[in-house]
């Protein structure tokens, strides 16, 4: 009986705990090469029920290519935004790095389920990783195609941005 128990304890109890542990790391494969690599990121929701979330999945076809599709969802208020790009990343040193790629943003009302923005971006810029903590980009969004004007084609003002990951 009391191997049964101990069997039944480590079944149960323990299972949970290692997948815990794993489901907080990120998943690589090819962990010697990186060729393909996973990435996400979840804030705990906010007082109001504010939420952050994000992932990146890397593929390193060549030593210094990489093609890499982001996704970035925040939901505050009655507003919800998605952001999706696909970047082809080239490494001009061992940890700067030049980026392009076009980028789509959705803006939705949850109140009654309309989209408040619809955005097609074209984005680019130069990156910097000082280590796989922290990364620094500086970017340029042209946007050719907003919503909100009324006529199909007329972009919206462009953008410079700064991004920071620790």
């Amino acid at each position: 009986m009391r191997t049964i128990l101990i069997l039944i304890f480590f079944t149960f109890i323990w299972r949970p705990i290692v997948a815990q542990n794993s489901a907080e790391n990120p998943s690589q494969i090819y962990k010697n090469n990186e060729l393909l690599t996973f990435s996400g990121l979840s804030f705990p929701a906010g007082v109001n029920g504010e939420l952050f979330k994000n992932f990146k999945i890397n593929y390193q076809f060549t030593e210094q290519n990489q093609f890499q599709l982001q996704h970035f969802y925040e939901k505050f208020g009655t507003f919800e935004s998605t952001n999706t790009a696909l970047l082809f990343k080239h490494h001009i040193a061992k940890n700067i790095y030049l980026f392009a790629g076009p980028e789509a943003v959705l803006g939705i009302n949850q109140v009654n389920g309309s989209f408040e923005s619809k955005q097609v971006n074209i984005f680019g810029g130069i990156g910097f990783e000082a280590n796989t903590n922290l990364l620094l980009e500086l970017g340029y969004k042209a946007r050719t195609y907003n919503s909100t004007n009324t006529n199909f084609g007329n972009p919206a003002p462009t953008s410079v941005m700064l991004r920071a990951s620790f």
